[in-house]
């Protein structure tokens, strides 16, 4: 392991998946929250990346890291001091963790890497947590 990269992104996490059709035969991301999210992974890089860094080409890169999603104020007792014993511990619910990692390679094409195919493997989990935000560890 040559290199190592910690990002942290504030914020709501957004899915890469569908596509919608607009004027023109334009394809855009069904999701609208999209582009912020990957403008947010985009810069976070940056910020931790030597000045004048060129992408990697050619050098497997593995990623891991968490998604911390709050948990919804249906979670929580009547007086927000206890969670409830019907919710569940683990986070099963969308976004859908695959789409996550797509948005998060697609993101990072050209600033970190030149192709996210050089991504070999991957180990991330989503977490409830109080607040929104997205901790990745990159290596290569």
């Amino acid at each position: 392991m040559d290199g190592l990269l910690f990002i942290t992104v504030p914020g709501k996490v957004a899915t890469k998946g569908s596509w919608r059709v607009v004027r023109g035969n334009r394809f855009l991301p069904a999701n609208d929250a999209l582009m912020a999210y990957c403008d947010a992974i985009r810069a976070a890089a940056e910020k931790e990346l030597p000045y004048g860094f060129s992408p990697l080409e050619g050098v497997a890169i593995t990623v891991g890291g968490s998604i911390h999603i709050a948990r919804p104020k249906s979670h929580w007792n009547a007086r927000k001091t206890a969670l409830r014993k019907s919710v569940p511990i683990e986070h099963i619910y969308t976004p859908d963790l695959d789409k996550i990692q797509r948005a998060i390679g697609d993101a990072l094409e050209g600033v970190l890497y030149k192709n996210d195919s050089q991504i070999v493997a991957w180990d991330i989990r989503k977490y409830w947590d109080d607040h929104d935000s997205t901790l990745l560890r990159f290596s290569w």
